[in-house]
């Protein structure tokens, strides 16, 4: 673990010296790890798998974006692994925007 410094207000302070029992620093990375757990969540990710002699994409697309976006978006993703512009592992769960950023790192054509 490293540490790391966290100013709060002074009525916060107050409140933590007041209640003693509180474990300021498990509370806060709880609170960082459910804030990790739904950032991620709201990732559309693609994960591809073997098929009948070919590789089949799978996406999870999140609840909070524009479908119609995403699905450009893994199009791009897609060529530019057809296209050899990037390299993907069978069974491998991928984020979208980070595929796109190599993408983009490498001189692919984004439109």
């Amino acid at each position: 673990m490293r540490p790391k410094f966290v100013t709060i207000r002074e009525d916060q302070d107050k409140w933590l010296r007041e209640h003693k029992s509180i474990n300021f620093s498990g509370f806060v990375q709880e609170k960082l790890d459910e804030l990790i757990k739904e950032r991620e969540s709201d990732k559309t990710k693609i994960m591809l798998h073997e098929g009948e002699g070919s590789v089949i994409p799978t996406v999870i697309i999140s609840g909070k974006t524009n479908r119609e976006e995403e699905i450009e978006k893994l199009e791009r993703v897609i060529n530019a692994y057809k296209e050899g512009q990037i390299k993907m592992e069978i069974e491998t769960e991928y984020d979208i925007e980070r595929l796109l950023k190599q993408i983009g790192k490498q001189g692919g054509n984004i439109k």
